[in-house]
């Protein structure tokens, strides 16, 4: 079995030596930083292989304008996750010039993105967010590449009428789905939302390639992604971004004991438990089997959403490391786990066993 021997840094919060004294023995390699020239030069001159994360598309000012934002089926409005539609022109090329700026920063190894995707569950407080984009850009985009609106559409709006409770028939009929294909076939328009989204991402990513590759072609494409129970729900499938991505940081955070946590796996898996089980033809046992067929996550043991909220196992983060590793086939893989997690050790076993020898930590 091979051993962590490597640490990465994101956006490190102590002096380096900490590190070294939290980690002795392993050697702290790499950071990850924000657009910070000062810092990104210190990690530099410190001999340290540094990379610059961008938040792939902001909301701030004069993107958090209505005509920036993403609509769900009704039209309204909705930022997820700080971020505007990212289908949208200037907010695309906003997007590649943060990227032409980082990526020709002396010294830097490469651009890690994050956010590169579409609303996840919860990326917003309210599940609309979620069930987004229907701008008119994303319509017409989505019919130029050959997809059918109207199929997506329907499909959509019946999703929102199961997670609201509104709709008693497609209740019955999702109770029985055994995989992610049944899902499809009760909904096929799922399918169409999930592979535009995933085409839209995939055209991202090449033009994040292209626009880093331009400033040097040693320089790298990195990307933090999520984990493939759902990733897909987001736009981001592994077997398709490995053309794009030179080296892949799935978000792994297991437990993460606040409110809110967009990303992290108990806290998406939950809400999606809590979104079906809040119908009242649906029990919380019926919603958990129905997540475990469509996201292929063993949820064996859990009763309800809450108890999912207070954690997935060690055991999940080497299941969704695994997937990772077998998806992208060949390319690096560093996965991302919370530095404050309880058994980071128990983390390290997991991922030893996949012969990983590397560890990001947030």
């Amino acid at each position: 079995m091979d051993e962590i021997r490597k640490i990465w840094l994101h956006n490190p919060k102590m002096p380096l030596e900490n590190y070294n004294k939290l980690f002795e023995g392993k050697q702290i390699e790499a950071v990850i930083l924000g657009n910070d020239i000062n810092k990104i030069h210190r990690a530099v001159d410190e001999g340290l292989r540094t990379f610059v994360c961008l938040h792939s598309f902001s909301a701030k000012p004069h993107f958090d304008n209505e005509e920036y934002l993403c609509r769900d089926i009704e039209g309204n409005s909705h930022i997820w996750f700080g971020s505007p539609c990212p289908n949208k022109a200037p907010v695309l090329e906003r997007f590649i010039s943060n990227i032409e700026k980082a990526a020709s920063i002396d010294g830097v190894e490469g651009v890690f993105l994050d956010g590169c995707r579409f609303a996840s569950p919860c990326s917003s407080e309210k599940a609309e967010a979620f069930l987004t984009c229907f701008c008119s850009d994303c319509c017409k985009k989505s019919e130029d590449l050959g997809f059918d609106m109207d199929i997506i559409k329907r499909d959509v709006k019946e999703l929102y009428n199961l997670i609201t409770g509104t709709d008693s028939n497609i209740a019955v009929e999702i109770k029985y789905i055994r995989s992610r294909e049944d899902l499809y076939c009760v909904l096929p328009g799922l399918k169409e939302w999930i592979d535009f989204r995933t085409a839209c991402v995939n055209g991202f990513l090449e033009l994040a390639r292209d626009t880093v590759k331009r400033c040097s072609e040693d320089k790298k494409l990195c990307m933090y992604s999520f984990f493939p129970a759902i990733s897909p729900a987001v736009g981001q499938r592994y077997a398709e971004m490995r053309e794009y991505v030179d080296i892949f940081s799935p978000m792994l955070y297991r437990r993460y004991d606040r409110p809110s946590g967009p990303a992290c796996m108990d806290h998406e898996i939950s809400r999606l438990v809590k979104l079906l089980s809040g119908n009242p033809y649906i029990s919380p046992t019926e919603a958990i089997q129905i997540v475990q067929a469509i996201t292929g996550l063993s949820l064996e043991g859990f009763n309800n959403a809450e108890d999912i909220k207070q954690g997935l196992k060690t055991v999940h983060v080497y299941e969704e490391a695994k997937r990772v590793i077998d998806e992208v086939d060949g390319r690096k893989v560093v996965p991302i786990i919370m530095a404050d997690d309880p058994d980071i050790p128990g983390h390290f076993y997991q991922f030893s066993k996949l012969g990983l020898d590397t560890v990001n930590l947030f």
